[in-house]
């Protein structure tokens, strides 16, 4: 039978700690070149977010999006309580049909018992 396992060498062995990758540097144009745009995007957002509060009325803003979420959360409540209901009602029917049917059956058991006793009886 051959010998399964493998030899093993020291390269076959996986280290858990890899060596650190060298570090690439940059060219100085690069650099530069990020650079501003990085400062040009920073102070344009900086710029739109002081242009906000001028724009927009913040306490308005918020008071609609609580009233909006309160309107919506009381659609979703109405909607999930008509659902509850339907299925109820649902559940009620099928409920009331397996009594019915329950019942004849028990009545036609003993409907059936009662005539196979009085055969019995003459």
């Amino acid at each position: 039978m051959a010998d399964l396992s493998r030899k093993k060498t020291k390269s076959s062995y996986r280290t858990v700690f890899r060596k650190a990758r060298k570090v690439v540097k940059k060219n100085i144009v690069r650099l530069f070149i990020e650079s501003i745009l990085m400062l040009s995007f920073g102070s344009y957002i900086f710029i739109y977010l002081q242009k906000i509060p001028t724009n927009y009325e913040n306490l308005e803003i918020i008071s609609k999006m609580f009233s909006n979420y309160l309107l919506a959360f009381t659609y979703f409540y109405n909607a999930f309580k008509e659902t509850i209901i339907i299925v109820f009602v649902f559940l009620l029917a099928l409920l009331c049909i397996l009594l019915f049917l329950g019942s004849f059956w028990r009545i036609i058991k003993i409907i059936s018992k009662s005539k196979a006793s009085k055969k019995y009886l003459k």
